[in-house]
């Protein structure tokens, strides 16, 4: 397993930071706070509808953010699945 560098963990933080608020608020919950769905969505008075949409664009933005930093290769991307 490949070690990640300071520095791409710096690129990585500065993507999400980079992220509109509405989205990086649902990243932030769902992968460092581990909140489900149904949390988040309480959270903000928002629906579950709503959260899943919005992480799907969260995702999408940081995905080419990524890969605009050379961070990640869009065809590891697709053999993956995301």
């Amino acid at each position: 397993e490949d070690m990640i560098s300071n520095e791409t963990v710096r690129m990585i933080t500065a993507c999400v930071n980079n992220l509109p608020e509405i989205y990086r608020q649902v990243i932030r919950y769902k992968v460092f706070e581990q909140m489900d769905t149904e949390g988040i969505a309480n959270l903000y008075g928002i629906s579950k509808d709503t959260v899943r949409k919005r992480l799907q664009r969260a995702r999408q933005l940081l995905r080419c953010s990524l890969e605009q930093a050379a961070l990640l290769d869009s065809r590891s991307i697709q053999r993956r699945g995301y």
